[in-house]
């Protein structure tokens, strides 16, 4: 196959899975359903009264304040209702191909064909990319900053640092997780400079570098000073985030793992033969880009990881979507610099094989809602009266339900505490502190049901386990430590408990819970009548 063959074919093929990708796109849009609890935290942050207020509770959401900044904007120009919402999502997730292809045509081969298979094909983009919270547009930000670097390494002008700079420094202020990336290019970069001698280009790379990090510098303290994130903290490994990160690269993982491992030996592999070959003796740009990618590749891995090792977080597969970006889209560029005919063969391959397989393996995952939250919320305004109780279990539920419940009838969460916009951990580190912090829930159950009105559970409560203490002791416990996901399910069994034992029947029904996420698919406890 000669070279404008396969052109020609790259190019059809490239144009065929983004048609693809922009259609399961628009199917994620319009299936995607009301916005899920860390969505509706980010919308009710930038709704907050005041800008100062805004800012002085973004920690609470794990975005820089530019994010919950921007939502603020366009909440305030275009409203708050979901299909707006979704759309500015969708447009979003375009933009990360977009400029996937801007990176390909200015720096690389003109197709992205590796990106579009590996990633725009993936669930995990698929359904994360267009959510409203900052991982699609920190992607595209990462995604741009990296094309512009690898243009700034072969031509070092003004205008390409200065392009490097605003891009690296928006998308780290975008999201938190860009920023070991970031890190790493820059280091690649300096690495590259050094070992050419190019000492005044590594300086500058440097000094951008270290100015961006201090523009950085006001949120990261304000991060570090979150002394209530020991609580949702958890005893990560790296057997335990490289399980997770394999369920990330999509499904089944059994077949995906393989194919992303399998794809990353043989560039990475031919392209420290090509470096060793060619270092020396033929020092041109495309060599110097190759050396560029590949330790930023490998640095890359290592400082995510290391992060998240750091933060202790109990993960999800969108925690690694920014980390799957920048390798897909450095591997796509890595390609295009080798200039390799037969890999650009397996790569045509490769992308016409996902063609046919991977949207069928995307479906179920594209097509699910995200949330049953809205019709739960939407059935109490209907069926709860004014002087009837709503439990919302566990309290991290109260967040969704604050932003779809309009009903008259009193709610409080399990535990109660005083705001339901963002994700208070730090009220919740007060409530492990206490002595019996479900004194107040289980006094208002007791009030309800013995005047004869129903207490509506959302969310259900976790039934007695034989032989086990219901109670923690005030935080730290000496078995459980600081862990919230202790005390969040000894107070679903205290709240199981005392509504077995008190009241006298109790009904569970579930709302549109075939096709909901298991994040956020909650079921509805109806509880009636006292007794001692």
């Amino acid at each position: 196959m000669n070279t404008p063959a396969i052109k020609r074919a790259e190019l059809g093929v490239a144009i065929l899975i983004s048609l693809v990708v922009i259609f399961l796109l628009v199917v994620r849009a319009t299936h995607a359903g009301a916005l899920w609890r860390d969505e509706c935290g980010v919308v009710q942050l930038a709704q907050m009264p005041t800008f100062a207020e805004m800012l002085a509770n973004f920690v609470h959401q794990s975005y820089p304040p530019l994010f919950p900044t921007l939502i603020r904007v366009f909440t305030t120009v275009a409203g708050t209702n979901a299909a707006g919402l979704r759309s500015l999502g969708f447009i979003i997730a375009l933009g990360v191909i977009g400029v996937a292809w801007f990176n390909s045509r200015r720096v690389g081969d003109g197709q992205p064909l590796l990106f579009l298979s590996l990633l725009g094909l993936n669930a995990t983009f698929l359904t994360s990319g267009p959510s409203l919270r900052a991982y699609g547009l920190g992607c595209l930000l990462f995604l741009l900053t990296l094309g512009l670097a690898a243009r700034a390494l072969r031509e070092p002008s003004k205008r390409n640092l200065i392009a490097v700079l605003i891009a690296a420094s928006a998308s780290i202020h975008i999201h938190l997780n860009n920023v070991p990336l970031i890190g790493a290019m820059a280091a690649s970069a300096v690495i590259v400079f050094l070992i050419r001698s190019r000492f005044k280009h590594a300086i500058v790379t440097s000094t951008l570098a270290a100015v961006a990090a201090l523009s950085f510098a006001p949120v990261w303290l304000s991060y570090a000073a979150a002394d209530w994130s020991r609580v949702v903290g958890y005893p990560i490994t790296l057997t335990f985030l490289a399980q997770k990160f394999a369920t990330a690269l999509g499904e089944p993982s059994w077949i995906m793992v393989p194919i992303w491992a399998l794809v990353v030996f043989i560039i990475i592999g031919f392209s420290i033969w090509r470096l060793r070959a060619h270092w020396r003796d033929h020092p041109t740009s495309d060599v110097d880009l190759i050396a560029f990618l590949v330790g930023f590749g490998a640095m890359s891995i290592f400082a995510y990881f290391a992060m998240l090792k750091i933060l202790r977080y109990p993960t999800s597969p969108w925690y690694y979507l920014p980390l799957m970006c920048a390798c897909a889209g450095a591997l796509d560029l890595i390609v295009a610099a080798l200039h390799t005919t037969w890999l650009r063969i397996g790569r045509l391959v490769l992308a016409a094989t996902a063609l046919l397989i991977f949207p069928l393996a995307d479906w179920h995952s594209v097509i699910q809602r995200d949330t049953n939250i809205d019709v739960v919320a939407k059935e109490l305004e209907k069926n709860a009266s004014a002087a009837d109780l709503i439990i919302v279990n566990p309290w991290y539920f109260g967040v969704s339900f604050n932003w779809y419940y309009h009903g008259f009838a009193r709610w409080m969460t399990v535990p109660d505490i005083s705001d339901h916009r963002v994700h208070r951990y730090d009220l919740i580190k007060a409530k492990m502190l206490e002595q019996e912090p479900m004194s107040d829930v289980q006094e208002a159950i007791r009030q309800t049901l013995q005047s004869e009105h129903k207490v509506w559970v959302v969310g259900g409560a976790r039934p007695a386990i034989s032989g086990v203490d219901l109670t923690l002791r005030p935080a730290p416990d000496p078995q459980f430590g600081w862990s919230s996901q202790a005390y969040i399910s000894s107070w679903s069994i205290q709240l199981g408990d005392f509504l077995s034992t008190h009241a006298i029947d109790g009904q569970v029904f579930s709302p549109l819970a075939n096709g909901v996420d298991a994040t956020e698919n909650v079921p509805v406890l109806v509880a009636r009548g006292w007794r001692d």
